[in-house]
């Protein structure tokens, strides 16, 4: 949403440039200016229109509550700058009336729609935030993954042999080596056989 007229810059750029508390502080001088111009201008221009320019730049901000307080800010600024203001010549008192009857409609609307998309953005936000979370966890799955299987492969392709055993001397684990010396395979030794079971006495002793 662009917040000023200007080409791609848009709410969410202007709070990254000048930060939230310079967001309000220039929310706070469109009101006044826009309400002491309301002020010195006669009934028939409607100045107040310039009040949707504070209230879209609420877009900027993550505070739910700025764009409720700066419409009804503006609506009671809109009807106290007709109090104000002086009577234009050739112009009917009921028509600046029903023109600014229009601000109670239009601000409360803008207020909400501008809230809604905050809303959507913060959803969006935080489901790119857990998808980005999910890529992280399955790329270090992977990576572990890969890196037990590199293991694996330095432990079964060793120049020596290795082997594991339980407390009853049962073969547990024992690297490709050591499978090709004795003439077995995994499933033939692994929780199958117990180690003297497999090597000579000679070998043993």
């Amino acid at each position: 949403m662009t917040s000023d007229g200007l080409p791609g810059l848009t709410t969410e750029k202007l709070t990254s440039r000048i930060g939230e508390p310079g967001l309000f502080a220039v929310i706070a001088a469109l009101i006044c200016g826009t309400f002491l111009l309301d002020c010195v201008t006669p009934l028939g221009v409607p100045v107040w229109v310039l009040y949707l320019l504070p209230l879209v730049l609420t877009s900027g901000t993550p505070r739910r509550w700025s764009s409720p307080i700066v419409a009804v800010i503006c609506m009671a600024l809109t009807f106290l700058g007709y109090a104000l203001s002086t009577d234009m010549a050739g112009v009917p008192t009921w028509l600046p009336q029903i023109n600014r009857s229009f601000s109670l409609i239009i601000f409360p609307l803008l207020a909400y729609l501008i809230d809604q998309q905050k809303r959507l953005t913060r959803e969006w936000r935080k489901s790119a935030e857990m998808a980005a979370e999910q890529v992280a966890l399955r790329e270090r799955s992977q990576l572990l993954k890969k890196t037990a299987e590199e293991v694996q492969d330095l432990y079964d392709r060793a120049p020596c042999g290795y082997h594991s055993l339980d407390s009853t001397g049962l073969l547990v684990a024992m690297n490709q080596t050591e499978l090709d010396w004795l003439g077995y395979t995994k499933d033939e030794l692994i929780g199958k056989k117990r180690f003297t079971e497999v090597v000579t006495p000679a070998g043993v002793a």
